[in-house]
């Protein structure tokens, strides 16, 4: 089946051909955009009109509109796609069942996992996430209704990442739930649910320094883009990896040491007394010279 693809350049595809690169023009292919993002549901003829000439429609939008619809269909058909794919009805069009389209594709995914704890369904996610450099609606990018939709997606995206991760924690698969928190992340990168989950990925998983390498990351982010600093939950948690690294393989690699060094010397002052002992302990445990230096920083 035809599948209309509004990630990255808009176009359709059957499998790996791409079948019509030319949608007839801007104007049609973002009235097939539109229909698209509602795949299944009515879009009016109000609604198509106010987002393609951004809430200024011209007085005989309705000729306008049907022309850009009826030069689109015979693009669609140029390409084998039936006629009915769109469908007209009353004040408006429908995209129907006709052809797929990823977007709907990913959130069908998303849904899965959300009502769903079988494992197949993490699979299913995976295989309907876009590669990553492939941004929803790319042909149409500074269009505002493109931008709500974008926004939408990505905290939709979130939530189903966080929850997949979650899932993969559960059966101690850390790995793959960093995979998923990571692009998680990237979506939503002031987000300490997010960044409390990775951090507790990375160092379940075995990689500490990492899990306090994405917190000087998601600290400077904070830093540089709101002027906060981290909640005291991640602040804590970022403490409590420090302390594992205190009962944990004595002997870290000599860049690993030196990263240990660089984070204790970052961190917030003033800090508790029992947090200075644990990290002076897990420093002293990797051995990290806990020096005056490091102690300067830590002094409250």
């Amino acid at each position: 089946m035809t599948t209309i693809c509004l990630f990255g350049t808009t176009r359709l595809e059957d499998g790996p051909r791409v079948l019509a690169p030319d949608l007839g023009g801007n104007r049609p292919r973002q009235v097939l955009e539109l229909l698209a993002l509602s795949h299944g549901r009515v879009v009016t003829t109000d609604r198509l009109a106010d987002a393609l000439w951004d809430g200024r429609p011209p007085t005989s939008y309705v000729a306008t509109l049907q022309s850009h619809v009826c030069l689109l269909r015979r693009h669609l058909a140029a390409a084998g796609v039936t006629r009915d794919a769109i469908r007209t009805v009353t004040h408006g069009y429908l995209l129907t069942d006709a052809v797929e389209v990823d977007l709907t594709r990913l959130r069908s995914s998303l849904h899965a996992v959300l009502a769903s704890a079988d494992p197949a369904r993490l699979a299913g996610l995976s295989a309907a996430l876009p590669p990553e450099e492939d941004v929803l609606l790319s042909s149409s990018p500074y269009d505002s209704w493109a931008t709500e939709a974008r926004d939408v997606l990505d905290v939709e995206l979130g939530k189903g990442l966080r929850s997949t991760a979650e899932r993969c924690l559960t059966r101690g698969d850390h790995g793959q739930a960093v995979v998923y928190l990571t692009r998680a992340a990237r979506i939503e990168p002031h987000s300490e649910v997010t960044q409390q989950l990775l951090m507790r990925a990375l160092a379940d998983g075995g990689s500490p320094v990492d899990a306090m390498i994405s917190f000087a990351h998601f600290r400077s982010r904070l830093r540089e883009d709101l002027g906060i600093d981290p909640s005291p939950s991640t602040v804590q948690l970022h403490l409590d990896v420090l302390r594992s690294l205190g009962t944990g393989p004595v002997g870290l690699a000599h860049q690993e040491r030196g990263l240990l060094l660089q984070l204790l010397r970052q961190l917030p002052a003033p800090t508790p007394v029992q947090a200075r002992d644990d990290i002076r302990t897990a420093a002293a445990h990797a051995g990290v010279d806990s020096s005056e230096r490091v102690d300067g920083v830590l002094a409250s």
